[in-house]
């Protein structure tokens, strides 16, 4: 088709038209291509291609369809202390429709990203980060008190219902390493071999007082309540406070020249009937006020 001006009058869409010429004959105007079909348009990937011309009617073209994969993800090894992660999908080719696709996650045990143990065996500030466990085995002074004296009693035989002297005593401190530092003790009587279900062992608090100054210790007063674990007749291990106790227990402290003796008395206990007989072994451990405080 072609738009003509013959003598002033304009003519569109004309598809053709012969035209005298100078010298004689004819020329031809508006010749009409031939028309571009749907086999001019390709697509290639991302790419459309349109050939140039002049298109008698439109055309449609398809776009292959494409296939959104499923989100998956890949858990690398564990290095100092940390894993990675990789999110991966795998899409095929094509027009692929708007929308969320959700995968399995992937979990990372507490226990892949920690590693090793540290042996602590005094009081300090330690990094434990990333440790799979920390072994605390603390002796001498600190927060967790400090062990002063460790005596085996042996094996003992006690039938009372009530108070009983052992004959048995704890000497804590020397002339040359006084117990003046301190400002308490704790008593604990442990079971180390029993023959029946009544042993019971014990917890009990000294305070320690002075008489002018706290440099100097002179006095100290047992805690009326004392912590007593008792085995019952099936093995379970009962815990309770008694102002009485029962088992083995320090029953008097004195202290003269920085050195503390603490006598032990025994008794059975009340509800039960027949005689203890087991290995005791008495510890005593030494606080500092401002430790029991967190000063």
């Amino acid at each position: 088709m072609a738009d003509i001006t013959l003598l002033g009058q304009n003519y569109t869409n004309v598809p053709s038209v012969n035209l005298p010429k100078t010298g004689g004959g004819t020329e031809s105007f508006g010749a009409v291509p031939t028309p571009r079909t749907a086999s001019d348009v390709s697509i290639s990937g991302a790419s459309v291609t349109v050939l140039a011309g002049s298109y008698a009617e439109d055309v449609t073209k398809a776009v292959a369809s494409g296939t959104a994969g499923t989100p998956t993800a890949s858990k690398g090894t564990v290095s100092n202390h940390s894993v990675t992660v990789t999110p991966s999908v795998t899409n095929t080719t094509g027009y692929i429709e708007g929308g969320t696709k959700t995968g399995s996650g992937v979990s990372v045990a507490a226990s892949e990203l920690v590693s090793g143990s540290q042996n602590i065996t005094s009081n300090n500030t330690y990094d434990v980060t990333n440790l799979a466990s920390v072994v605390v085995n603390v002796s001498g002074s600190g927060g967790v008190g400090t062990l002063l004296k460790e005596t085996s009693l042996g094996t003992q035989n006690i039938t009372a219902t009530s108070a009983t002297d052992l004959s048995k005593s704890v000497t804590v401190g020397s002339s040359s390493s006084k117990i003046d530092a301190y400002d308490a003790f704790l008593v604990e009587t442990s079971v180390d071999t029993k023959t029946n279900s009544r042993h019971a062992a014990t917890c009990a608090w000294i305070w320690l007082t002075a008489s002018s100054t706290q440099a100097t210790k002179s006095g100290a007063t047992i805690a009326t309540a004392k912590w007593n674990t008792k085995l019952s007749s099936n093995g379970t291990a009962t815990t309770r406070a008694n102002t009485t106790a029962y088992g083995i227990y320090p029953y008097s402290c004195s202290i003269s020249s920085g050195v503390a003796t603490i006598v032990l008395y025994g008794r059975q206990n009340s509800t039960q009937t027949g005689t203890i007989n087991g290995a005791y072994t008495t510890r005593v451990y030494g606080f500092k006020l401002y430790e029991l405080i967190g000063g």
